[in-house]
């Protein structure tokens, strides 16, 4: 006759619900993580079933609980899972997860933002971050920014002026900060990227401070003189109306490899073997500068005549 022992029948009947319960998930679309956080402690509830009916039906005057430990430490393990999702669900841990996995890639527009610039004002400082950034030019005294988003934990509409760009008048300079795109911290990270464009007065001197990561620039004619400062990559847009002069240096000599430069420069750094190479090409009568420092990538696109 066989012996029984504690922990095998509780088991079995463990395995046949779980397998029922996943059947009927599978067939109604329930959510199987809920079932797996609801189902666990009638584990424990068949194991001590199964002790009471051991002690019950045993006939022995002093019955010695025999237990299948191999069963037992299975069922162990399940409950312990099974306490362990419980425990991460109790933090949201477990629906920021499933929302991460279900999280889609939104895309929409940027607010269209328009400031003023007064005749006051001789000089435009950008102070840009490290994303993809397209300047045009204009004929009127005024700033224009627009441009899309992509993110994934955002809304649509979720954004306002103030989360794209902030100006500041301070004499006669008018600031620009274009503003970091937002991002998720924790568990389920989520970030954004902006592509934007700004439109510049075409008559008012510009300086683009570091930190511009792809620059794109459509000059047009511009009547002032231009400064960018340490860009990763730039690409410039000349007409043959240009009335210019191009000037760049960076550290390598493949520097705009698929311009003609008019000129080019070696100059010796302060460090030996330290070199910065500065060329320069002219476009019109060159009445005004259009001036890079310490670009890495360069390159200029003739877009012929805008008449």
């Amino acid at each position: 006759m066989r012996k029984w022992r504690v922990g095998t029948v509780s088991m079995g009947l463990s395995l046949i619900m779980l397998g029922i319960m996943l059947m009927v998930s599978q067939i109604s679309g329930w959510d199987v993580m809920n079932l797996a956080l609801s189902w666990w402690p009638a584990i424990l509830i068949v194991l001590g079933i199964e002790i009471l009916l051991y002690l019950f039906f045993s006939k022995q005057e002093k019955p010695m609980i025999q237990y299948d430990f191999l069963s037992i430490i299975f069922i162990g393990v399940i409950g312990t899972v099974a306490i362990g999702f419980y425990i991460v669900s109790s933090f949201g841990i477990v629906e920021e997860v499933k929302a991460s996995m279900n999280a889609d890639r939104i895309e929409g527009a940027l607010p269209h933002v328009e400031e003023e610039v007064k005749e006051s004002v001789n000089k435009i400082v950008v102070q840009p971050t490290y994303s993809e950034l397209t300047i045009e030019t204009n004929n009127e005294r005024q700033v224009h920014l627009f441009g899309t988003f992509q993110s994934n934990f955002l809304e649509k509409e979720a954004l306002n002026q103030e989360d794209v760009v902030n100006f500041t008048r301070t004499g006669d300079t008018l600031f620009i900060q274009l503003m970091e795109p937002p991002k998720q911290e924790g568990f389920r990270y989520g970030s954004t990227h902006y592509k934007r464009t700004l439109s510049l007065p075409e008559n008012v001197k510009v300086e683009i401070r570091e930190g511009a990561g792809s620059l794109n620039i459509n000059i047009g004619t511009i009547q002032a003189d231009w400064m960018i400062d340490q860009t990763h990559n730039a690409v410039v847009q000349i007409d043959e109306e240009a009335d210019v002069v191009v000037k760049v240096e960076g550290r390598d000599n493949r520097l705009g490899w698929d311009v003609a430069w008019d000129s080019t420069e070696v100059i010796q750094g302060e460090v030996e073997h330290q070199k910065l190479y500065y060329k320069e090409k002219q476009y019109g009568e060159g009445s005004n500068t259009l001036q890079f420092n310490l670009v890495d990538e360069f390159t200029i696109k003739s877009v012929g005549s805008r008449s």
